[in-house]
């Protein structure tokens, strides 16, 4: 996963201002999951507010490591391994895409031009092709991520 020096700016910078509103944006995400993938609603148990603390951590670290894939992917596809045991597909990653560039547009709103759509579009689907692939190695995924 390599990403261009301009795509990991613009995502640190949104990521940034969204975490200005870090619970409303965890529950926005939440809630958009599990309208378009009403199933992926069992994933998650226990406290949701909990939960969206835990997806804001992890994606610190992301947005931290954009530039050093040596240490990113490899925690990336543990996760995704440890995600199997809890029931997670390879056709989840595709609906988690799109509630969190739909989560992005609604929390920055104008700032959420359409360069930092292309910017998160890319990371998102090249990180998640590998944790598909870690999870899964003989699924060869093709991922596209809209803002549904």
């Amino acid at each position: 996963m390599e990403l261009e020096a301009e795509d990991i700016a613009l995502m640190r910078d949104g990521w940034r201002s969204a975490m200005r509103v870090r619970a409303m944006a965890a529950g926005l995400f939440y809630g958009r999951l599990f309208q378009i993938s009403p199933q992926s609603q069992a994933l998650f148990r226990g406290d949701l507010a909990a939960q969206g603390r835990k997806l804001a951590e992890l994606m610190d670290y992301v947005i931290l490591h954009l530039d050093a894939p040596d240490t990113l992917l490899p925690a990336a596809e543990a996760l995704a391994r440890r995600h199997v045991e809890y029931g997670v597909r390879a056709e989840d990653y595709a609906n988690v895409g799109q509630a969190l560039i739909w989560m992005l547009e609604r929390v920055l709103k104008e700032d959420f031009t359409p360069a930092q759509r292309l910017a998160w579009g890319r990371g998102y689907a090249g990180l998640s092709k590998a944790m598909i692939a870690a999870a899964d190695p003989a699924r060869s995924p093709r991922l596209g991520v809209s803002g549904g």
